[in-house]
């Protein structure tokens, strides 16, 4: 599976229930719950760059880079907040839970 944007990439998180957190921590990060981007987040891009590489092992899938330079998820221009994804995941599966979704 190829993911090729913003909304498929926030649906192929929340559809395979993947925690971006468990990657964070996998590099021997702490998850920053106040960063407001992926650079806030993580040390440099190589981590970012590494948690997408382990994301795409685990799920057999491809974030292409366009994905990542549109987004700016490698760079200070970063338009994907860490926190927001997860709020979204934590609410989708609250809901879930409750049958409502």
């Amino acid at each position: 599976m190829t993911i090729n944007t913003k909304e498929e990439l926030i649906k192929f998180i929340l559809d395979k229930k993947i925690r971006i957190e468990y990657y964070v921590e996998k590099r021997g990060l702490e998850w920053n719950y106040n960063a407001k981007s992926f650079n806030e987040m993580l040390e440099d891009d190589v981590d970012t760059l590494e948690i997408i590489m382990d994301i795409e092992k685990d799920y057999n899938c491809e974030i292409t880079d366009q994905l990542c330079d549109d987004l700016g998820i490698l760079n200070a221009n970063s338009k994907v907040n860490p926190n927001e994804l997860s709020i979204i995941f934590i609410r989708n599966q609250k809901l879930k839970d409750l049958g409502i979704n």
